[in-house]
Order: C-alpha cells, then structure tokens, then sequence
C-alpha cells in the first residue's frame, strides 16, 4: 500500500531561477501576441489605413509558427537553448517598440519580427522545460501557460487604460512588460544547454511522458489548439450575435474564457500530479463539453458568460497535456519534436478560425460553432483508445510505475531490467511453461532470481565495486511474491 501511495504523490515541478525565467519569456510573450490585438484598432487610426491594412498582423504569428515548426530545431540545436531563447526575446522587444512607430513599414517589419520572437518561444520553453522537469513536464508547461494566460488578460486592459486616461496606447502596450523583457534578456545566461539542464532526479519522465510515435500525439496538439483558438477569436461574436452584447459587453465577457484558463492553469500541479496526460485530457475534454453546451445553449447572457468561463476551465489544460506528450515522444531530440509541436499551432491557429468563419457565413456562427464538441470529441476518444492499449497499459501501470517507485535517473533502465526478469519468470513458468523452470520452488526462485533482480532494482545505490561484482546492494529490493 505504501507503493502505491508514493506512486500518486509525485514531485510538482522545480521552480527554481531558469525554471521562473522560462515562464516569465512566455508570460512576455502572452502580453505581447494578446495586446497586438487590442492595439490594431488605435494603429490603424494612426496610419490612416483600413482595417485590412492591419489586421493580418496576429496572422504572421501563425506564419512564424509554420516556419520555426519546420526550421527552428536546427536552430536549438546549432546555437542552443540560451542563444535561441535571448534571441526569441530580443526579437520580442524590438518588434513591439518598431510597433509604435509611426509608419506602415516599420508596423509591418514590427509585427513580423514579435511573430518570429514569439514563435521561436514556443519551441523554446517547452523543449527547456520537458529537459529541467521530466516526471513534471506536463505541470511546468501547465504554470508557464498559466502565466501567459493572465497576461492575456491584463494586456488588453492596460492598452484600453492607457487609452482613457490619453497617454496613448503605447504607454499600456510597452510599459508593464518591455522592462520585465529586458531583465529576462539579461537573465538568460542562468539557463544551461543541454541535457544536463534539469536538476537532479529530473532524468526520466513521468507517467505518460514515455517515448513513442509522434504523430498521434502531433493531432492532439493540432486538435487541443483548434478548440482554443475558435473560442479565443470568435466568442465575443458569438455574444454580440447570440445576445447582443455591445461592442464593449461582448470583449469583456469572452474574456472570462481567457481568466478561466489561467485559473486552471494556476493549479495544472495539483490536478494532474500522479495521474495519467491522457486521462486529464480526458476529464479536460468532459468539462470542457458540460461548459460549451451552457456556452451554446444558454438563453441568457449571464448563464452563457459562466458556460464559457467553465469551458475555458476544461480547455485549460488540453494544450498542456498534449504538448508535452508531444516533446517526451522523442528524448533524443527534444528540440525537433517542440518545433513538430510548434508546426501543429501553427496549421490549427491558421486554420481552424478561419474555418469557422468560412462555415459561419454559409450556416451561421450558431451552427458552425458546433466544430468545437466535434473536436473534443475526436481528442476525447483519441486519448480513451490510446489508453486502453494492451502495451500501454503494460508499459505505463507496470514498468513506469516502478520506475517511480526506484526514482533516480537510471530508474527506467533498472525498472525495464527488473520487469524483463519478472515477465521472463512469468512466460516459462506459467504461459508457456518450460519443465527446469516449472520445477523450481519458491526457495529456488528467490535463491537464483533474487541476486539479479535486487542488481537491478538497486543499481544506482550500490559502490562502484559492488556493481561490477553484482553483490550486496545498499538498499531493500522491490518486494516480489512468487
């Protein structure tokens, strides 16, 4: 019972100095990617353009997304997770000061190059965090979007304050967060390259952070920021459309979405620590459903409000979850697997508003909003099949779970060579049984099975001479029954 009861109180993240600046770079990069937004109304009065003029700008973010998704791997990996990561940053702040330039040119190069910053950002941290939290990967994501969520939040009231009381929106777009870049750029050389990054003990993943085939878990990605996006874009329609909530009203309680999110994301290490990504996408997907049929259905303003905060409380956690299943596929190259990740915002935010909108126009936004339950839908089974995978089950219950048990960072090594002996004892001695190894008593099974088994289940607390000569290790073995 004791196992058992250590295996579900897994270790939360590390939030040490590296740690905090890798959610202060995507918090940076949340304030910045949301208040572009809030601040294309005011551009595009001071440029004296139209509203097409400037409202393909967010849309370069997704550009940025498909190239750095194909490219950027290379990039980690020749200059480095540092490099890249005070690269992406610099890139964040000069493109938001060229933003508040007066002129259509520098706007345009502005948005483009916050669009690259950001999307190198998205590869970055990830890869940076899934190499520092490996058994909590999934929970550090979690709080760094948790803090990209609130700024989200804070970003466009700030611009609309700066707006009321005239000191331009400048003032609220740079002020709250282009000091705070500027420490993180000059912060960035605390992070370490490499492997070696994360702190002791961080050297395996945790449950449901194993390696496997990346592109199922690549259409997660690819369907948790679908269903983000086409509430993120299109939920103050729907209210002015729905409810007609005023141009004011309808911004404000599509928000709630957003407040949601973070909220849940705040608390990501509590809801998710011993358990299963796929089984917190799961509930994830559920309560995102309750909440969107309240959202969908609801006659009233105030009701469909709560119904959309519920919904960004289950889609809180989607893209988390899915994203670092995504980068533990491939531990060998972290990096190209958070720039396939990458790849997959990229095509979902280019294409599923769009889409939405495009179905809007022939069946109405009522209608064409009901791609989202769809898509939970397809995630939600998804994950339940990947689940109840025969190897999976084998693989995550026996030999994952033990390896948390050993912990260390040779612990899934140990754990597969203990698990090779117990399943090899099994398949002779019952499944297919073969008479030397049927005969043996139970004396005789511990007696011969028992020094190599305690080997391996103790390899990492053993003296270098104790290992080569597989003898007297310095802790108690994995209890077995025969």
């Amino acid at each position: 019972m004791a196992f058992v009861q250590s295996l579900d109180k897994l270790p939360g993240p590390v939030r040490d100095g590296p740690t905090w600046l890798l959610y202060g770079a995507l918090g940076v990069l949340g304030y910045l990617l949301n208040g572009m937004g809030a601040v294309l109304g005011p551009l595009q009065r001071q440029l004296h353009v139209d509203r097409a003029a400037v409202a393909f700008y967010p849309s370069l973010f997704a550009i940025a997304l498909l190239v750095v998704g194909l490219l950027g791997d290379r990039a980690a990996v020749r200059l480095g997770h540092r490099s890249v990561l005070r690269l992406a940053l610099s890139g964040l702040v000069g493109g938001a000061l060229l933003l508040t330039v007066p002129t259509r040119p520098a706007t345009l190069v502005g948005a483009l190059v916050l669009g690259v910053g950001g999307a190198l950002i998205v590869q970055v941290v990830p890869a940076a965090l899934n190499l520092r939290q490996r058994r909590a990967a999934a929970a550090a994501v979690a709080e760094a979007n948790a803090i990209s969520s609130f700024a989200s939040v804070l970003a466009p009231a700030a611009v609309a304050t700066a707006v009321a009381v005239g000191v331009g929106w400048q003032v609220g777009y740079l002020l709250p967060v282009l000091p705070i870049a500027i420490v993180l750029v000059i912060a960035v050389r605390q992070l370490v390259d490499g492997a070696g990054n994360g702190p002791a003990g961080s050297g395996q993943g945790g449950p449901g952070l194993e390696p496997g085939p990346l592109p199922g878990r690549w259409v997660d990605v690819l369907l948790a920021v679908s269903v983000e996006f086409c509430l993120v874009f299109w939920a103050a329609d729907a209210f002015g459309e729905w409810h007609a909530a005023g141009p004011a009203a309808g911004p404000a309680m599509a928000a709630l979405f957003l407040l949601g999110m973070a909220l849940a994301r705040t608390v990501a290490a509590r809801l998710t620590a011993g358990r299963h990504p796929l089984v917190v996408v799961v509930a994830a997907c559920a309560a995102a459903g309750v909440g969107f049929t309240v959202f969908w259905a609801a006659p009233s303003t105030v009701v469909a409000a709560v119904g959309l905060f519920v919904t960004g409380l289950g889609v809180a956690l989607l893209y988390p979850m899915t994203l670092a299943r995504a980068v533990a596929a491939w531990p060998h190259a972290t990096d190209r697997a958070a720039a396939r990740a990458a790849l997959a915002s990229g095509v979902a935010i280019g294409a599923a508003p769009l889409a939405l909108a495009r179905l809007a126009d022939h069946v109405g936004l009522r209608m064409a909003y009901l791609i989202v339950p769809i898509l939970l839908g397809v995630l939600a089974a998804h994950a339940v099949s990947t689940l109840a995978r025969p190897e999976r089950t084998l693989e995550h219950e026996v030999l994952g779970r033990i390896a948390e048990y050993l912990g260390g960072p040779d612990a899934t090594e140990r754990a597969t060579a203990a698990v090779a002996i117990i399943g090899g004892l099994i398949y002779t001695r019952y499944l297919n049984p073969l008479r030397p190894s049927a005969r043996l008593t139970a004396a005789d099974v511990h007696r011969i099975l028992g020094p190599p088994l305690r080997a391996a289940s103790c390899w990492s607390l053993v003296t270098r001479r104790d290992r080569r000569i597989f003898r007297r290790p310095r802790a108690e073995p994995v209890p077995i029954r025969v």
